[in-house]
Parts: structure tokens; sequence; C-alpha cells
């Protein structure tokens, strides 16, 4: 479970703890050239987000890829401890993006890429959809929950969630166990709820307009998969995600490459979307999605127990 931390200037925060940790680390790369490599991508990623605060919807998506792009090639080597790669073994590791774009709509994935070394820190495999579209990709971001119903009609494969203890403060409770462990939601949402979670390890009451989960053993057990699917959005809401639902790094990550392809491959197309009822949409990636990619790569490094935001 992964809690919000709330800081004056998040972006500054976490470029420089992330900084800070890369030098403690940067030592242990026996090549030099490996070492300079990792610098130089960091500090183009960081001159890359520094200029995306002030780009327009234009070319925001091109610049904002290429700072994920280059501190994602930083995060992998660090975070595998590749200390002995030398620099043709580096280059072989990213010489394409892992992904790229195919017609408006979709993508098409690599075996080999940054994208691949990305996601294999994360997975030994995932079932993607045949297709992977933009709406796909929309639909699993969390910060886009509630624009993505509000524009397409059609829900995320998140469900805002609560703790039972905030609601339940103060009453008398049936529940065993106690409600610390418990989660709340919308009754509108019961029936996804049940198929998401496991009625042999789960139990259900109902309290006023909401529904109480409460689960039946210790979160310290093989069960707390559970309440790794707690995910936060930067509205500071709580979300459930799917078992099927991806890292949040890996959707920005082929989000950002898809949008800036349009944008470097097919201004028109770019344009269109700019001036339909997809702006909402695009604008919120727009808001969130670099600060939200450096805060789970900076939550993963040093696997911390909070966002900073």
């Amino acid at each position: 479970m992964t809690f919000l931390r709330k800081v004056y200037n998040p972006q500054d925060e976490l470029i420089r703890n992330y900084r800070i940790n890369l030098k403690d680390r940067i030592p242990q790369f026996k090549s030099h050239h490996v070492r300079r490599y990792i610098m130089a991508c960091f500090d183009q990623a960081v001159a890359f987000t520094s200029t995306y605060k002030t780009a327009s919807h234009d070319i925001s998506p091109l610049i904002g890829f290429y700072a994920m792009l280059n501190i994602a090639k930083v995060h992998v080597l660090v975070k595998r401890q590749s200390v002995n790669l030398n620099m043709s073994e580096v280059n072989g590791k990213f010489r394409s993006h892992g992904a790229s774009s195919d017609g408006i709509e979709k993508l098409k994935l690599y075996s080999k890429g940054t994208f691949a070394e990305l996601f294999h820190l994360y997975y030994q495999e995932f079932s993607f959809p045949e297709s992977i579209t933009l709406n796909w990709l929309y639909r699993n971001l969390v910060d886009l929950h509630d624009i993505y119903f509000l524009v397409y009609k059609r829900k995320s494969n998140y469900i805002r969630t609560g703790f039972a203890k905030d609601l339940l403060l103060g009453r008398h409770l049936d529940a065993d166990p106690p409600a610390q462990l418990g989660l709340r939601f919308d009754t509108e949402e019961e029936d996804r709820v049940r198929a998401l979670l496991s009625e042999n390890q789960w139990t259900f009451q109902r309290h006023d307009d909401q529904l109480c989960a409460f689960m039946a053993v210790e979160p310290e057990s093989k069960h707390r998969s559970y309440f790794s699917r707690l995910k936060f959005s930067f509205d500071n809401d709580i979300f459930l995600s799917s078992q099927n639902t991806p890292n949040e790094i890996v959707i920005l990550y082929l989000l950002f490459l898809k949008l800036s392809s349009l944008v470097r491959y097919n201004p028109k197309n770019w344009n269109e979307k700019l001036n339909s009822k997809e702006f909402s949409v695009i604008d919120k990636i727009m808001e969130t999605g670099l600060l939200k990619f450096w805060t789970l790569l900076y939550t993963d490094l040093k696997e911390l127990e909070h966002y900073i935001i």
C-alpha cells in the first residue's frame, strides 16, 4: 500500500532526490562510459522535463516522451544494477523505443528496446489485448477515471474506494476482522466489487449508501496483493484496480510514446484531437502524466511507502 506525501514543489523534489540516489549508485558501474551515459540521460530527462512545463499541447507530448525515454533508460540500468555492462551492451538494450505507433489509434509492441526493458522490471509476461489502442490506455490510467467516464460514457478499469474505518468511525461493528482492514465502495459498484474481491476472502456489509468489504485474513498473508492494487490519483482519491490492470509506469510510457508520434508524424490528426471531445482527456494527461511518471519511478527506486506529489 502506497500513501501520498504532499510537498510544495514535487517536481523539483523528485528530481533532486533521484539525482542524490543516482550519485550513490553510479560509482558501482565499472565502465566510465556507462557512468557518463547514465548521467547524460538523466540530465536530458531533467532538461526535457523543465521545458515541458511551458510547452503548449501542440508539442508537449513529444517533449514529455523524450523526458520519459531518458529517465526510463536510467531507471532500468540502476534498478537492474547492471554494473558490468559495457556501452555496446547498453546501446543494444535501448536500440529502439520498444514500441511504435500503428495508424492513428493503435500501438505495436516489440520484444526488444526501451519499453521491453522497462516492462520486464515489473513483469515476466502480461496479457496485453490483441489491439492496444489509445482508448485502452486511457481506461487503464487512474488519473483519467472521472474524465474518461464523462467523455466516453464508459467506466475505467478502476473502482473508487476508501477505507471503511473513515465511514464507520464511532459505530458498533459486527465485523471480524476490524474495520481497519476494510474498504468501502458506492453500492452502485457492488457487482463490480464482488467480481474483483473473492467472496471466500472478503465479507460484505451495507452501511447507508456504501458497501463495506472486510478482509477475512490478515493483510500480511498472501492476500496482501489486494492492498497493492490500491492506487492514488493526483486528486487524492483511492482506487482499486482490476487484476489485469497494468503498472501505471508501463501505461504512461506507451501513452506518451503514442501521443508524441501523432505530434511528430501526424500533426493534422493531432490537431483534430485537440479540437475534439478527446481534448479533455489529453489535457488531464498533460497536466499529470509526466510528474506521475517521475513519482512512480522514484517511489520504485527507493521502495517507498508514499508518493511525492
